[in-house]
């Protein structure tokens, strides 16, 4: 058949799709807020990409699609379609969560019903913007313990407009830093982007076929049903106690039970998240080897330095020895400086359009438009926070780190497919430490504690660049246009962060702030605002130890990175370093990480190319499996009234 005879491609973007976002996102968003704020159910975003993304995307391309393509064609989206609906689902699930609304209401509206004698909160209130939120006790005791009159509207609609303009500026902040590095990334360095092989698989229809030859393959089936097992008795079992429990996470750890000095290798959870074990499995052994290595070495450390009495010496300040937070965000920073100085030629050459290979016009206009985006979205981020009181000064730093630990983020995601670390050090921590707390006035810090709720948990908000960037690597694997992915994005951001606010302080308003999940309605919220009490109290000063320990974690980036480029055979990669120091959640994930790099490496040494071509297959139905039970246990627990299965932390 000519070309002239072949059927023309429709826009990925479209009607169409944009209908079909609209319906998805709105169940989302209501399925989100019910199950996880209202009976503690599975936390979608605990990983990324988002459970519920995940499961809808099943669905749809597994049943949902393949039947329109029978009854009503029209409805149907092809391959492309079915990529710009993933990739718009995908920046919308974490505003629909710990992204923004989860975080962003409980934290403002905080210190007008929790403020007491006790706690002191009123040595800040004073310089406390009141158009944060509602300022009024009686409406802000509505908030926290419910009301049967619903939200109003009135009163909010100050707050709302003011916050939408900083998410926006936020958002589209991001969306321009991923603009101007995703060439370097995606067509020069060809990062893996483990992360992508799944919407890219299950939306690969092929011509004339209702789906995805993938749900074909047994391979596929039998990680699957390996995944839903362990799930299926444990969620039962929550439900019906008498179902036995199968200890698969969070029940075994390796350091239970031990005597000193052994405690001091603190918790060492072993977790068979058969999800993990896949996207470890799908990484290079280089890669899934230095991030359970480096968490190891951390546990080492803390060991060493309880035995020879380091951490008991340096426990004045807010961390000890190993310096585990301060190591982390210095190997952050340092992994962005490394990939801007990597990157230096091709930025000179679409930015100044000189260098050994200019780039094409079309190069050129893109990454001009998003420099100049870019520092319009700061311009707006600065002169919004010098509004609520901070000085212009510290709002320009402030950004810049998170701009910077966010681009780390996204390499990470790109390189390495950990889509589920809660990151290192927050920038507001770095720099007190940098420069104590008397460089700053009280709007200063009250302003940035205030800003915590979108610094606290990297799997919220500085999460959607690594999608922005993924959505990048995948618009280009199927030849749609950049254009089209910034016109879903900017569509995906707006839609859902006006949906995702009406459902969840209706949510709020209906059922009381108090009586909703705890991490997000009474820890989040409070625990910046206590710390801010004590700094007021007690001024902290430069602390050189600390800002040691983050130039170190720096060096150690640098050196590692060296090292690899030049000895063939060395065998960490600096991510691992940069993963393996983060806070929280890489405990959770160490072991999971090993066991798929011994899957992986077993797999190539005993089964050789036949067997590792197989591989991708059995890890999609993993991830596949782990996640359609987890967002089965979602349905359910949005339904019962009572507290349900997590399938994740």
């Amino acid at each position: 058949m000519s070309s002239s005879d072949a059927p023309a491609q429709r826009r990925p973007f479209n009607l169409r799709v944009c209908a079909w976002f609209a319906f998805w996102m709105t169940v989302i968003v209501v399925w989100t807020e019910n199950s996880t704020l209202v009976v503690n159910s599975t936390s979608f975003n605990s990983l990324a990409p988002s459970i519920a993304l995940v499961f809808v995307l099943a669905v749809f391309t597994g049943a949902v699609n393949p039947l329109l393509r029978r009854l009503r064609p029209g409805w149907a989206l092809d391959g492309r379609e079915q990529i710009l609906l993933y990739i718009m689902l995908s920046i919308g699930s974490p505003l629909s969560s710990i992204g923004l609304v989860h975080f962003l209401y409980s934290v403002v509206e905080a210190p007008f019903y929790h403020a007491r004698p006790e706690n002191k909160w009123d040595l800040f209130t004073s310089a406390y913007p009141n158009w944060f939120a509602i300022p009024d006790a009686i409406e802000a005791r509505h908030f926290w313990e419910g009301s049967a009159d619903g939200v109003p509207w009135r009163l909010w609609r100050t707050p709302l407009a003011m916050w939408s303009i900083f998410v926006l500026a936020f958002n589209f902040g991001l969306l321009s830093c991923v603009l101007l590095v995703h060439q370097q990334w995606i067509r020069s360095e060809r990062l893996t982007f483990p992360l992508v092989y799944l919407p890219l698989e299950l939306t690969a229809v092929e011509q004339g076929q209702a789906y995805s030859p993938i749900w074909r393959n047994q391979i596929l089936w039998i990680g699957f049903s390996i995944a839903i097992v362990p799930h299926l008795f444990n969620g039962l079992h929550t439900y019906f106690p008498a179902v036995p429990l199968l200890p698969f996470k969070n029940e075994l750890n390796l350091t239970r039970g031990m005597t000193e000095p052994w405690r001091q290798l603190g918790s060492m959870p072993l977790n068979f998240y058969p999800c993990i074990i896949a996207f470890a499995a799908l990484l290079p052994l280089d890669v899934s080897l230095s991030v359970w290595f480096f968490f190891v070495v951390q546990c080492l450390l803390s060991l060493f330095g309880g035995i020879t009495g380091l951490t008991a010496a340096t426990s004045g300040g807010a961390t000890a020895f190993p310096f585990a937070p301060e190591q982390s965000v210095g190997a952050w920073l340092g992994l962005v400086l490394v990939n801007l100085w990597f990157a230096r030629h091709h930025l000179r050459a679409v930015l100044l359009g000189t260098g050994d290979a200019p780039a094409t016009a079309e190069d050129i206009r893109l990454h001009r438009t998003a420099l100049l985006a870019f520092a319009c979205c700061l311009a707006v981020l600065v002169t919004w926070s010098c509004t609520a009181g901070m000085s212009p000064l510290v709002a320009t730093v402030f950004f810049g780190l998170v701009f910077m630990l966010c681009l780390a983020l996204a390499r990470i995601r790109g390189e390495a497919g950990v889509g589920c670390i809660s990151g290192p050090m927050m920038p507001q921590d770095l720099l007190l430490l940098t420069t104590g707390t008397r460089a700053y006035t009280l709007r200063d810090l009250t302003v940035m504690t205030t800003y915590r709720w979108f610094t606290v948990e990297f799997r919220g908000a500085p999460t959607v660049m690594g999608y922005q960037l993924e959505a990048l690597k995948m618009a280009d694997s199927v030849g749609a246009s950049v254009r089209h992915v910034v016109a879903a994005v900017g569509v995906a951001t707006v839609f859902t962060m006006v949906v995702a606010s009406y459902v969840t302080l209706g949510v709020i308003y209906k059922h009381g702030g108090i009586t909703l999940n705890t991490w997000r309605f009474s820890q989040v919220p409070t625990e910046g605002y206590n710390m801010l009490v004590s700094w007021i109290q007690t001024p902290r000063e430069r602390d050189w130890l600390r800002i040691q320990a983050v130039l170190f974690g720096a060096a150690v980036l640098f050196g590692l990175t060296s090292l690899r480029m030049k000895v063939l055979w060395w065998p960490l990669h600096p991510i691992g370093y940069a993963v393996g120091f983060t806070k929280r959640t890489i405990p959770w994930i160490w072991f999971a990480f090993l066991l798929g790099w011994l899957l992986k490496a077993v797999v190539l040494k005993v089964g050789g190319h036949r067997w590792h071509q197989k591989l991708p297959v059995f890890c999609l139905g993993l991830i596949l499996g782990d996640f359609f039970m987890a967002g089965l246990f979602g349905v359910v627990g949005a339904l019962v009234p009572q507290a349900g299965y997590q399938a994740f932390p």
